[in-house]
């Protein structure tokens, strides 16, 4: 454990003031041994997780499991709109859902059934968040997302510029599963990036492809970040405001 626990202790130790951390788990929908493996997971340790839910697959029974999850510690899960059937619409190139080959009429209508699907399924649990499949969209995702009372739109760091006014932006900047292995470099740039540009970090999650290495090394870092003083993990909407951009937010929570 000592791989992890070391360096990442040594580099929040460092930092002159607390960095504000988010986990995103993407992909929920069918029931999965893995998905409650990463629920019990971040249950023990205390630490808030945002689920990004494809509302054409969420199970009932998944549905259940959350609703009452989020009933009983509201402030350690969040739940938000994953696309709709997170299927590729696109005729060539990157895979995408909400790409630009589907006009406003196709994505507003997809946006508003998975809307409303999962409002029928969790109701006031779901926050007004959207992750598009792939972490991909257009400008139309952003216009047809406003339109349908969306708060904040989340991607990648590095996404393509969209004009989102009123939409706040939330990236992830880490890929927990993007590699066989996860290494520890990966994490400890994007603390510093995150601290350099006072931006919360967001780490990306796969349950569905995540190995037993994943969770292992997944679980070191918990038992870090979730007793250290300079750590703040929060679920996505509190990220939200109207008047504040997330920088801000950021100032403002690292206030004594």
């Amino acid at each position: 454990m000592n791989s992890w626990n070391d360096p990442l202790r040594a580099r929040l130790d460092a930092l002159e003031s607390p960095i504000h951390l988010f986990f995103r788990d993407d992909d929920v929908g069918p029931s999965d041994q893995r998905l409650y493996r990463l629920l019990d997971l971040f249950g023990v340790y205390q630490v808030p997780i945002d689920l990004a839910a494809i509302p054409d697959t969420l199970e009932a029974a998944v549905a259940r499991l959350l609703l009452g999850l989020h009933e009983d510690q509201p402030s350690l899960l969040g739940i938000h709109q994953h696309g709709f059937r997170h299927s590729n619409h696109a005729r060539t190139g990157r895979k995408c859902e909400f790409g630009p080959d589907r006009g406003y009429q196709q994505q507003a209508s997809d946006i508003s059934a998975g809307q409303q699907r999962l409002q029928e399924a969790l109701g006031s649990a779901i926050d007004p968040i959207f992750t598009p499949p792939w972490n991909r969209c257009t400008q139309i995702t952003a216009d047809a997302l406003k339109h349908n009372g969306f708060a904040m739109l989340s991607r990648n760091v590095g996404a393509e510029t969209l004009m989102l006014d009123p939409l706040q932006n939330l990236d992830v900047s880490v890929d927990w599963c993007k590699t066989p292995r996860p290494e520890p470099a990966s994490l400890l740039r994007a603390i510093d990036a995150s601290a350099a540009n006072q931006q919360p970090l967001g780490v990306m999650l796969h349950h569905a492809v995540m190995h037993e290495e994943s969770f292992d090394t997944l679980e070191q870092v918990l038992h870090v970040i979730a007793r250290h003083p300079k750590v703040r993990c929060s679920p996505m909407r509190e990220f939200i405001s109207t008047s504040a951009t997330a920088a801000e937010l950021c100032a403002v929570a690292n206030k004594p």
